[in-house]
């Protein structure tokens, strides 16, 4: 990220030698991150120190955070092979050193040298050569975005610190920013010890005022995972009380001092995951500030936990890094006439608006044939069509069928018709959403029964004749009446019978008064042989599939009417068996 420098490093680098006051030496890594956090201004406020002292201390955070931002966050090819990023002495100067000339010449336009801007312009141009095509308005004009984002929304926004200047936030709001990101503090890439943006909780503050929505980041340069749990400590106590929306950002960038590429990558690693995680058990939305070559190079991103959303920075139109990334910073060279520097870095935030689920429900127009399935409630950006699913439970999914929806302002319908199914029970909706990106999003579900019609039946009534010992079964309510009016004792109905079916056939023996129940013809025409009396069909069998079996038993000791019984009942069945009658299996189905 941005910063200014002093005019040469060379005065920086003797300024440094004192330690400030507030920032202990870095000699041991077991202090906590309330021990090793203080304030920029806390030399300033203490009476004893030296004004040589406090001079120092900021020209040391100067130079780190300078050397940190222009030097490793030019663009995402902006890094250099080597360490020392001010030794660069080639006759085509590296995109490191050019990065240092132009931070001087930034600053020389903010001294007020008049021959500062010309240089700046020059090279400015001459980055264009190394950097390649820069988009450097508000909004992005030219920007060339992934194919990851096609159908999802932008806005723009910037990220700042104190080598901003005074902010006016309102005017910003005015320019068309969106959101923004503020640094609220850092870590030395000297001493280790971490400081806090003395600007930084007045423009979250001040943004928070104007509506603009606020992420927060720390300069990190972590090289173990305590300490960039520090960090993550340490930034979420600055912002604590603050309505902070966006992430909170771990910017990790080298600074010509503890962080380097010489920390093995599986370090560098490590210390992401450790800051996410502790951000996440903090309750925050963690986030990872990298350039583009940092993030391919210095970082194993396969490993880097997927809860770390990416800030990549690449001041380009083309963006380098083909990873998954939700912010990109595309430039350090925008000038909003609300920032008092002469440049502030300018950014795009890919998003979706959140998918709020909807109500699914299913409304009958004919019984058991057509239905209205419907979604309501639902909020789906970027919608191109919604889809039913429907599939009926009997079956699986085998008869699955996908629904088109119709919109009316909001409401999707589709109409369901049982003819393109089979069967009946409980049927199954889930509704998705299918964005012009192509994604298919979950947004409902619902059941619904279809019935199975009833069908017609009739009742079979049950009589017994006490003198005889016969079980008479018959539909017939007048033959009913009068054999009770004979003196048969009515025991009720038996079960019901189907109006269409297996015919089951009545006969009579006229030698022994006994009447027989049989759904086989081969059964009903020995019978007739032997001199029994066929009366005709007496009822129907329902199919095995719906119906409820009938039971035949069968007694050994009757000699006259009454040697065969037909029951529902399996207590009943069971009972008889254990009596002496033979169970000769299902006779007939019943509903």
């Amino acid at each position: 990220m941005k910063a200014k420098v002093i005019s040469t490093l060379l005065t920086a680098a003797l300024l440094v030698t004192a330690v400030p006051a507030g920032v202990s030496a870095d000699t041991t890594d077991t202090k906590t991150a309330a021990e090793s956090v203080t304030t920029e201004s806390a030399a300033a406020e203490d009476e004893t120190v030296s004004s040589d002292a406090s001079a120092a201390s900021e020209a040391e955070s100067t130079v780190e955070e300078s050397a940190a931002s222009e030097s490793s966050s030019t663009s995402s090819t902006e890094t250099t092979d080597s360490d020392d990023d001010s030794s660069s002495t080639e006759a085509t100067p590296s995109r490191t050193d050019l990065a240092s000339r132009i931070a001087e010449a930034r600053q020389g336009v903010a001294d007020g040298d008049p021959q500062a801007q010309e240089a700046l312009d020059e090279l400015l141009a001459e980055s264009d050569g190394l950097v390649g095509a820069r988009c450097d308005t508000l909004g992005g004009t030219g920007l060339q975005h992934s194919s990851a984002h096609a159908g999802m929304q932008q806005r723009y926004g910037v990220d700042v610190s104190k080598w901003d200047g005074n902010i006016d936030w309102a005017k910003l709001k005015a320019e068309g920013v969106t959101f923004a990101f503020i640094r609220l503090g850092y870590r030395s890439s000297g001493n280790g010890a971490i400081m806090q943006d003395p600007t930084g909780i007045t423009n979250v503050r001040n943004a928070l005022a104007n509506g603009i929505p606020v992420g927060v980041y720390i300069f990190s340069q972590a090289v173990s995972t305590d300490e960039a749990r520090q960090e993550a400590d340490a930034l979420a106590g600055w912002a604590n009380g603050y309505n902070i929306s966006l992430p909170y950002v771990m910017d990790y960038e080298y600074a010509n001092g503890r962080l380097s590429r010489s920390i093995p990558v599986s370090t560098k690693t490590a210390c992401v995951n450790a800051f996410t995680e502790e951000m996440k058990r903090l309750g925050h939305t963690p986030a990872l500030y990298a350039d583009a070559d940092y993030l391919k190079d210095d970082l194993t991103m396969s490993q880097v936990s997927g809860d770390c959303t990416v800030w990549m920075a690449h001041w380009n139109t083309n963006p380098a890094y083909k990873g998954n990334y939700t912010f990109w910073q595309y430039s350090s060279h925008g000038q909003l006439a609300g920032v008092s520097s002469t440049y502030v870095d300018l950014d795009v935030w890919y998003y979706e608006d959140p998918i709020v689920l909807g109500t699914v429900s299913v409304t009958p127009v004919t019984e058991n044939k057509e239905y209205t399935a419907t979604l309501s409630g639902a909020s789906i950006p970027n919608v191109a069509n919604v889809y039913f699913a429907v599939w009926s439970a009997e079956n699986g999914q085998d008869d699955i069928l996908w629904l088109k929806g119709n919109n009316a302002n909001g409401t999707y319908t589709s109409d369901i018709n049982l003819d393109d199914f089979s069967g009946y029970g409980t049927y199954n909706i889930h509704c998705y959403a299918q964005q012009t990106n192509g994604k298919m999003t979950f947004l409902g579900a619902t059941t619904f029964a279809v019935a199975q019609p009833e069908a017609e039946t009739i009742s079979m009534y049950r009589l017994y004749n006490p003198n005889s010992g016969e079980h008479f079964y018959t539909a017939n309510l007048t033959e009913r009446n009068a054999l009770a009016t004979a003196g048969w004792n009515y025991e009720g109905i038996g079960w019901k019978a189907p109006t269409s079916g297996t015919p089951i056939f009545r006969l009579y023996n006229p030698n022994a008064g006994d009447h027989h129940y049989t759904g086989s013809t081969e059964e009903r025409d020995g019978l007739v042989k032997l001199g029994w009396k066929y009366e005709g069909i007496a009822w129907y069998s329902a199919s095995s599939e719906t119906g409820k079996p009938q039971y035949r038993l069968y007694n050994p000791n009757c000699k006259g009417a009454g040697a065969h019984f037909y029951t529902g009942s399996t207590e009943e069945r069971d009972s008889l068996v254990t009596k002496g009658w033979k169970y000769e299996g299902i006779a007939w189905y019943g509903l």
